[in-house]
């Protein structure tokens, strides 16, 4: 059997003609039905309504704590961070001081200016003293020195070798032809172990300066002596 279809009639106000008895009138009242299905809505109190004072009082209590607490806490953290700043700064050893650096080049030597016989020489060694006949250098300083300043000749004819040829008189009498007060200066320049480049300078008391030009050899006399074996003018 097919549902049938309700026209609008049957919606509208023709239902009061099924009714032929008159309805006696009943008082009404402003009271919403019990039985409604929607009737919860309205009997349903507020938010409002269901809060109680006491839970209200618990609430605010509730949250006051919360806020205590959370207070504590980052007071408490903040003593911490402040604790171990503290401990730091104790425990750590003080940093080293940074060292300032100081200027170590050493300031360029001076020269003083050679002077008297040494006065225009160039060469390795420029020297008037005496020195260790060890070297080539070193005999042929102290040999000009024993001739020139102390003006001896066996000490001089001491650093020659037999092969040389010369004797003490001739040395003596050369030594003897010098005048008293001449000063010396020699300027050495080795060319090898046993023979070096030598000028040779006689200042004189009367201000007359004579240069000697020579190629000096030498030898070893033992494990720590040099002897000299030839004298050779140049120039």
């Amino acid at each position: 059997m097919n549902p049938t279809t309700h026209t609008d009639h049957d919606h509208g106000i023709g239902w009061l003609s099924q009714h032929t008895e008159p309805v006696a009138l009943q008082p009404t009242t402003d009271e919403p039905h019990t039985d409604s299905e929607w009737q919860w809505l309205h009997d349903q109190p507020t938010a409002a309504d269901r809060t109680s004072p006491r839970q209200v009082e618990i609430h605010n209590s509730r949250t006051g704590r919360t806020r205590v607490w959370v207070c504590l806490t980052i007071a408490l953290a903040a003593a911490l961070v402040m604790v171990g700043f503290g401990i730091r700064s104790v425990t750590e050893p003080p940093a080293a001081p940074t060292a300032i650096p100081t200027i170590t080049t050493a300031p360029p030597a001076t020269t003083a200016p050679a002077v008297g016989a040494c006065a225009g020489l160039s060469g390795a060694t420029i020297t008037d003293g005496t020195a260790d006949p060890h070297t080539v250098t070193g005999v042929i300083a102290a040999f000009d020195y024993a001739y020139y300043r102390q003006r001896d000749a066996a000490t001089a004819l001491g650093l020659v070798s037999a092969e040389a040829g010369l004797i003490l008189e001739s040395l003596a009498a050369g030594i003897a032809s010098i005048p008293e007060g001449t000063t010396h200066c020699v300027a050495i320049t080795p060319i090898g172990p046993t023979a070096a480049q030598v000028h040779l300078v006689e200042a004189r008391p009367d201000g007359q300066r004579l240069d000697y030009l020579q190629l000096i050899n030498a030898r070893p006399d033992g494990p720590d002596r040099m002897v000299i074996t030839n004298f050779q003018k140049q120039g």
